[in-house]
């Protein structure tokens, strides 16, 4: 089976890094284009409402677009640095929506042969992961690495 386009979805956390190094080799190997994709979190506008009513929180949707933004700058860098060191040819999203939603909308796209993303802390994933939440609802070819 030869791979000509592989996803990648990182989240900044270590085992996201983790899918990133293996999807670069991978794809070295394969010589295919490689996509990196970071989904900035929604915020919904009732859990602000419902935050914001605390004498603690004054402003969540700030506070959590402030951690969005810091954690897209450092998978950015990472990924800027990771692709600069290697003859794999890839693009960085960052979208803002539904993790699960942004990646099998953008492996369709990008007409991705595999979707790649990291191991949850859990073991199984857990029911809501977003590993257990893409196999069911997604047709592509997924690998899970650790």
């Amino acid at each position: 089976m030869s791979l000509r386009h592989i996803l990648v979805g990182v989240d900044g956390r270590e085992r996201s890094y983790r899918a990133l190094a293996f999807s670069v080799g991978l794809a070295e190997r394969e010589s295919a284009t490689l996509s990196v994709c970071y989904v900035r979190p929604f915020v919904h506008w009732t859990s602000v409402a419902v935050s914001s009513m605390s004498m603690f929180s004054w402003d969540a949707r700030a506070l959590a677009d402030d951690a969005s933004s810091d954690v897209a700058a450092d998978v950015t860098a990472e990924v800027a640095d990771v692709l600069t060191r290697t003859r794999v040819h890839g693009r960085l999203f960052l979208p803002t929506g539904d993790i699960v939603g942004e990646l099998a909308g953008l492996a369709r796209t990008q007409r991705a042969d595999l979707v790649v993303i990291g191991r949850s802390r859990r073991l199984g994933g857990g029911r809501f992961s977003a590993a257990r939440r893409l196999t069911n609802g997604f047709e592509h070819g997924l690998l899970i690495a650790s």
